[in-house]
């Protein structure tokens, strides 16, 4: 009995066996995939030669945006300067002007004090005759008199904190 179990074992190992493993082969790749795959990974000089000239040309774009903002800069400081400048010149004319209307001034007040120097001898009778009606008077000075006083009695001059 013991072979017929066996038997049987074997036979039912034989028809539980699995089914066959098929083997499938990968796809194949295009060649122009593979090529544009490998550009991607390590470019070649034309990939390096465009971006270089895009890089080019964005730098260019840069630096002329540049070049006008610094030209802008540089009219509104001479703007600024020739402003500053002509104001510097008005306000130079206006103290000239000044200064030339103040000597005219100052001319014309030393003719009138001669002039009325000259006519001041004649007028001065009149004035004389004016100072005997209404009198004289007589300036006070109490500081002076102070002094005065303490010199004759023989006392110092004040002195602050004994100094």
């Amino acid at each position: 009995m013991i072979y017929g179990a066996l038997c049987a074992a074997t036979t039912s190992f034989i028809i539980n066996t699995p089914p066959a493993v098929t083997v499938q082969q990968a796809p194949a790749f295009n060649s122009a995939y593979l090529q544009e795959a490998n550009s991607a990974v390590f470019p070649t000089t034309s990939v390096f030669a465009d971006l270089l000239d895009d890089l080019e040309q964005e730098e260019k774009a840069k630096l002329d945006a540049l070049a006008q903002k610094k030209a802008a800069i540089k009219a509104r400081e001479e703007a600024a300067e020739a402003k500053a400048l002509a104001d510097q010149q008005k306000a130079e004319e206006l103290a000239q002007a000044r200064k030339d209307r103040a000597a005219r001034e100052a001319l014309a007040r030393k003719e009138r004090a001669e002039a009325s120097l000259k006519e001041k001898p004649t007028s001065s009778s009149k004035s004389s005759s004016s100072k005997s009606k209404y009198g004289s008077v007589e300036r006070v000075n109490k500081q002076s008199e102070r002094i005065a006083e303490r010199e004759a009695n023989g006392e110092e001059k004040p002195s602050i904190f004994g100094l």
